[in-house]
């Protein structure tokens, strides 16, 4: 009987080495899958903040290549009032109105005359009410006789309802 135990225990003591064996090699193969995506991640994260550096130094050497000498605008890009005038009509949600041809006519025999080379930067309210003064000492035509046109008395030019900081 001894051994039949022998020769049963045999094949299991096998069987287990064999089982030890891959199991030993499966936690090799996951330890070094841990380590190669540290790795990885370490490596990206080396190679995000080199590329933020780079983009740090470009954006500081296009600053320094500007000309000292520009207006901001110029510097940036500022848009006039006469470009976006252009740009207006075909803007998401004005291209589709019923009043656009008289706004296009508005912006173009009023409004661009006076703000044309202005950049949209410098729009402030003191233009604005340079611009009504104007306008309000303007004679009109209507119907062939010429009127002067006066001042609202309900409201000052300098204190607009819109807000209470005006």
């Amino acid at each position: 009987m001894a051994a039949d135990d022998t020769e049963e225990k045999l094949p299991r003591s096998v069987a287990l080495q064999n089982v030890y064996g891959i199991l030993i090699a499966r936690q090799r193969a996951d330890w070094e899958l841990i380590e190669a995506k540290e790795a990885l991640e370490r490596k990206t994260e080396e190679l995000a903040a080199k590329e933020e550096l780079k983009v740090l130094e470009v954006r500081n050497i296009r600053r320094e290549n500007f000309d000292k000498d520009k207006p901001i605008e110029e510097k940036t890009g500022a848009m006039t009032f006469a470009e976006w005038g252009k740009k207006y009509p075909y803007q998401q949600g004005v291209k589709n109105k019923r009043s656009l041809n008289e706004e296009k006519g508005m912006i173009r025999l009023y409004l661009a005359p006076f703000f044309g080379s202005m950049p949209l930067t410098q729009l402030t309210r003191e233009s604005l009410i340079r611009y009504i003064d104007k306008r309000m000492g303007e004679t009109i035509l209507r119907q062939g006789k010429a009127y002067k046109k006066r001042p609202r008395a309900a409201r000052s030019r300098t204190n607009f309802p819109c807000c209470a900081e005006c």
